[in-house]
């Protein structure tokens, strides 16, 4: 788990699971800190209104001189993420990598973006929309000049939304949860790393679920990263590849280690 918002590189996608008695601007203010040191562009983007979001980078050091120069932007979260009426998770990452670009072409090294998405979580109506969002993004931000840190207010989001959220990320700061796997998707590929037992099964089955409805063609489930697999969550792989194969879109898992191996093979699917 990552201790502190520092030693973040391009191509990095952060959960960041913070007390709402805090707030986010604190942790933001040292993320965004770091990459003003790297010479990049950086945007804060939150609930409220604009000058109600520069209060909340009171920590960060050269704030005003840093807005003045166009190097810090600070967006509401409704014109980045619901300017259209709704958040549309393709579209939005698109802006972002087209915003990363920009920044490079403007002379900074990079851009990197600290967005509290709390707000849309909090609105069941827009949750298939946000978990897709953090699926697509994840790749975004992995071929792009770009940094991420997404943060989620703890409890006001549940554990049972958060704790998909964060497996959709590569590095982590989810105090107390023993979430042990990561989830990412590269092109057609869905790779798992780390350890998944019946304690991470729910977790996995969102993000299956989130997988699949994403997916337009064959899938290709990477495992070469996984340690260890429990019979909880083989159903739940089970289940995705089952679902997949039922609407004409094929699952091959790829890269089975000699444990994953012998669950998976109890359950008669298909493996290279």
């Amino acid at each position: 788990m990552l201790a502190r918002p520092r030693g973040l590189r391009q191509g990095d996608h952060v959960c960041w699971a913070y007390d709402p008695e805090r707030g986010f601007g604190v942790v933001a203010a040292q993320f965004l800190a770091e990459g003003v040191a790297l010479g990049e562009r950086v945007l804060f983007v939150g609930e409220g209104d604009t000058a109600q979001l520069v209060g909340e980078l009171d920590a960060l050091p050269g704030r005003d001189a840093l807005l003045a120069s166009g190097q810090l932007q600070v967006q509401p979260m409704s014109d980045v993420y619901l300017g259209s009426g709704g958040l549309d998770p393709v579209a939005q990452t698109e802006l972002f990598a087209a915003a990363g670009a920009a920044a490079v072409e403007d002379g900074y090294t990079g851009l990197r973006v600290a967005g509290d998405l709390t707000g849309l979580v909090r609105d069941p109506s827009r949750w298939e929309d946000v978990r897709a969002y953090e699926i697509v993004v994840d790749s975004v931000i992995a071929g792009h000049p770009l940094t991420g840190m997404c943060g989620y207010a703890a409890p006001t989001v549940p554990g049972e939304r958060l704790r998909p959220l964060a497996a959709l990320h590569g590095i982590r700061h989810v105090a107390g949860d023993t979430l042990t796997f990561v989830a990412r998707v590269r092109g057609e590929v869905l790779v798992l790393a780390g350890e998944v037992d019946t304690g991470c099964a729910d977790a996995l089955d969102e993000v299956l679920v989130g997988v699949g409805r994403l997916a337009a063609g064959p899938v290709t489930v990477d495992l070469a990263g996984l340690d260890f697999v429990d019979v909880g969550a083989t159903r739940a792989l089970v289940r995705f590849a089952t679902g997949l194969r039922a609407s004409g879109r094929p699952v091959r898992f790829v890269g089975v280690g000699p444990g994953p191996r012998r669950v998976l093979e109890l359950f008669d699917v298909e493996l290279a």
